[in-house]
């Protein structure tokens, strides 16, 4: 698997992002790290709840949000969401293609059975109406083009933005490791916007990168 951190489309991506910090100053110091809920693994307290509260002007995320917003939130009125933008405008920026998985483990004494439920699960009817009930994005395609999406100003510029979707990484059976157990990308980016050497530190993310997607663990 090639070194894609080191292409310079690669990079000039992650400059950009961290210069919206150390060059255009427009985030705080103390969201440097965080998720939407703050710190990783927490649950409150993050920009979405200073977003909902007033404190903060603008963050990004899906229309999801919402449901992870405190009681007390405050200027819903005023709330308006956009796709990102890409460098040149006026399309949205590509976005990433990823997700959860419904898996049958392979040990399974009732594999039948368990593939069933993920097939019911998993059926456009099913699905649809499960994100509707979590506040999360139909899975499908064609529902998306429901009416009651098409009037939520937040999920129609989510799926605007959605339109934009590249393939999935490849070698994605190890991602999850990459990106929710090892935090490369993440702490990558959290040191750059300390002040860490950019060149060496992609260079290190990167190659933590490749062993796990290729490997599953880093070498």
């Amino acid at each position: 698997m090639g070194r894609a951190a080191d292409l310079p489309q690669a990079k000039a991506g992650i400059k950009f992002y961290v210069d919206l910090y150390q060059a255009n100053h427009l985030s705080p110091a103390k969201y440097i790290g965080q998720t939407e809920l703050g710190n990783v693994g927490a649950t409150s307290g993050g920009p979405n709840e200073d977003f909902a509260l007033g404190k903060l002007d603008m963050y990004i995320d899906g229309p999801w949000a919402s449901g992870t917003f405190p009681a007390n939130a405050v200027g819903k009125s005023n709330w308006a969401s956009f796709p990102i933008p890409s460098e040149n405008g006026p399309n949205p920026a590509p976005v990433f293609s990823g997700g959860s998985d419904l898996a049958v483990w392979s040990g399974s004494k009732f594999k039948t059975a368990a593939w069933n439920l993920v097939q019911v699960m998993d059926s456009v009817p099913n699905s649809t109406s499960f994100a509707n009930s979590q506040g999360f994005f139909p899975p499908y395609t064609s529902a998306t083009q429901r009416r009651h999406l098409l009037e939520q100003p937040a999920a129609l510029r989510l799926r605007e933005g959605g339109h934009q979707q590249p393939d999935r990484p490849a070698q994605r059976q190890n991602w999850a490791t990459a990106d929710a157990t090892d935090l490369i990308i993440p702490t990558m980016m959290k040191q750059l916007m300390k002040g860490a050497n950019f060149d060496s530190t992609v260079a290190a993310a990167n190659t933590k990168l490749q062993d796990v997607l290729n490997n599953g663990s880093q070498g």
